[in-house]
Protein backbone atom coordinates (compact mmCIF):
# COMPACT_ATOMS: atom_id res chain seq x y z
CA UNK A 1 0.00 0.00 0.00
CA UNK A 2 1.20 3.47 -0.84
CA UNK A 3 1.07 6.41 1.56
CA UNK A 4 -1.63 7.81 -0.71
CA UNK A 5 -3.85 4.73 -0.34
CA UNK A 6 -3.27 4.61 3.43
CA UNK A 7 -4.33 8.26 3.72
CA UNK A 8 -7.46 7.67 1.63
CA UNK A 9 -8.38 4.56 3.61
CA UNK A 10 -7.87 6.25 6.97
CA UNK A 11 -10.00 9.24 5.98
CA UNK A 12 -12.78 7.53 4.04
CA UNK A 13 -11.87 8.99 0.65
CA UNK A 14 -13.40 6.85 -2.09
CA UNK A 15 -12.29 8.31 -5.40
CA UNK A 16 -10.98 5.22 -7.18
CA UNK A 17 -11.78 1.51 -7.38
CA UNK A 18 -9.37 0.37 -4.66
CA UNK A 19 -10.45 2.96 -2.07
CA UNK A 20 -14.13 2.32 -2.87
CA UNK A 21 -13.74 -1.46 -2.47
CA UNK A 22 -11.82 -0.89 0.76
CA UNK A 23 -14.55 1.36 2.18
CA UNK A 24 -17.25 -1.20 1.39
CA UNK A 25 -15.36 -4.22 2.72
CA UNK A 26 -17.12 -6.73 4.90
CA UNK A 27 -14.11 -8.56 6.28
CA UNK A 28 -10.66 -8.13 7.74
CA UNK A 29 -8.00 -6.38 5.70
CA UNK A 30 -4.25 -6.92 5.64
CA UNK A 31 -2.24 -3.91 4.49
CA UNK A 32 1.36 -4.27 3.30
CA UNK A 33 2.88 -0.76 3.07
CA UNK A 34 5.67 0.04 0.63
CA UNK A 35 7.12 3.53 0.25
CA UNK A 36 10.17 5.73 0.73
CA UNK A 37 11.53 5.69 4.27
CA UNK A 38 10.82 9.40 4.73
CA UNK A 39 7.21 8.95 3.64
CA UNK A 40 6.87 6.03 6.06
CA UNK A 41 8.15 8.11 8.98
CA UNK A 42 5.97 11.22 8.53
CA UNK A 43 3.68 12.00 11.45
CA UNK A 44 0.67 12.15 9.11
CA UNK A 45 1.35 8.68 7.72
CA UNK A 46 1.85 7.25 11.20
CA UNK A 47 -1.44 8.83 12.35
CA UNK A 48 -3.20 7.29 9.36
CA UNK A 49 -1.72 3.89 10.16
CA UNK A 50 -2.80 4.22 13.80
CA UNK A 51 -6.32 5.12 12.63
CA UNK A 52 -6.50 2.04 10.42
CA UNK A 53 -5.15 -0.20 13.20
CA UNK A 54 -7.77 1.22 15.58
CA UNK A 55 -10.38 0.44 12.91
CA UNK A 56 -9.27 -3.21 12.95
CA UNK A 57 -6.95 -3.37 9.95
CA UNK A 58 -3.93 -5.64 10.13
CA UNK A 59 -0.48 -4.63 8.90
CA UNK A 60 2.61 -6.47 7.78
CA UNK A 61 5.81 -4.55 7.21
CA UNK A 62 7.29 -2.58 5.82
CA UNK A 63 10.69 -4.23 5.90
CA UNK A 64 13.98 -2.38 6.02
CA UNK A 65 16.51 -2.59 3.22
CA UNK A 66 17.39 -1.10 -0.14
CA UNK A 67 14.55 0.98 -1.60
CA UNK A 68 13.69 1.83 -5.20
CA UNK A 69 14.84 5.42 -4.59
CA UNK A 70 18.38 4.15 -3.94
CA UNK A 71 18.10 4.82 -0.22
CA UNK A 72 18.09 2.22 2.53
CA UNK A 73 15.69 2.02 5.43
CA UNK A 74 12.17 1.02 6.41
CA UNK A 75 9.68 1.15 3.58
CA UNK A 76 10.48 -1.92 1.53
CA UNK A 77 7.51 -4.16 0.76
CA UNK A 78 7.46 -7.38 2.76
CA UNK A 79 8.25 -10.47 0.70
CA UNK A 80 5.15 -11.95 -0.98
CA UNK A 81 5.63 -15.31 0.74
CA UNK A 82 5.67 -13.59 4.14
CA UNK A 83 2.48 -11.73 3.21
CA UNK A 84 0.86 -15.04 2.23
CA UNK A 85 1.95 -16.58 5.54
CA UNK A 86 0.35 -13.67 7.41
CA UNK A 87 -2.86 -14.10 5.42
CA UNK A 88 -2.90 -17.79 6.34
CA UNK A 89 -2.29 -16.93 9.99
CA UNK A 90 -5.14 -14.42 10.02
CA UNK A 91 -7.50 -16.92 8.37
CA UNK A 92 -6.62 -19.57 10.99
CA UNK A 93 -7.25 -17.13 13.84
CA UNK A 94 -10.59 -16.18 12.32
CA UNK A 95 -11.84 -19.78 12.01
Amino acid sequence: ATANFIAKAANGICDDLLSTVFASRGSDVLIAPAMNQRMWATPANQRNIDTLKNDGCHFIGPDAGPLACRETGPGRMTKPEDIMNKISELLLIRN
